[in-house]
């Protein structure tokens, strides 16, 4: 509420003020540039980079890091046309998987709405489904010991 001054100083007009929607970009930060921390797993981060994909609509890469299992593994993220729907593959030399049928980034926004197409800017919140599954069936250094889990990502800042 607002109490905007009157004439009267015996009178108080009161003006209840409309709370404005904010918009479904959070932050002032590229998404390339983002780094997200997992919520009540803070050991676990995801930093965001430009892809270096050939193929067009792969938009950003991002690793995930842990303090002490190092980098985990990076991904190019891409859009799909039409839908807007993002995928996920995996950058690996080695690995003949492909992550893109399994991973599915979302981006909320702080009011928990999704945000749909391809994100420009970093948003509030992150969610990679079966991302903590890949983890653990991954075979990596100390998945087992330091598993990632089914987390929420929360924006934690720009590099």
């Amino acid at each position: 509420m607002l109490i905007i001054p009157s004439p009267d100083p015996t009178i108080q007009i009161a003006q209840i003020t409309q709370i404005q929607p904010k918009s479904n970009q959070d932050s002032t930060c590229p998404l390339t540039k983002s780094i997200y921390q997992a919520i009540a797993k803070p050991e676990f981060e995801l930093r965001f980079a430009s892809s270096k994909s050939p193929i067009a609509t792969e938009f950003a890469s991002f690793t995930i890091k842990h303090k002490i299992r190092k980098s985990l593994a990076t991904y190019n993220m891409g859009g799909s046309m039409g839908y807007g729907s993002l995928y996920l593959q995996l950058i690996a030399p080695t690995s003949k998987e492909n992550a893109e049928t399994k991973l599915k980034p979302v981006f909320f926004d702080r009011n928990w709405q999704s945000v749909s197409g391809t994100p420009k800017m970093a948003s509030q919140y992150l969610f990679v489904a079966n991302l903590g599954v890949e983890d653990w069936y991954s075979n990596r250094q100390g998945n087992r010991s330091n598993p990632l889990g089914e987390v929420m990502w929360k924006f934690a800042g720009c590099q």
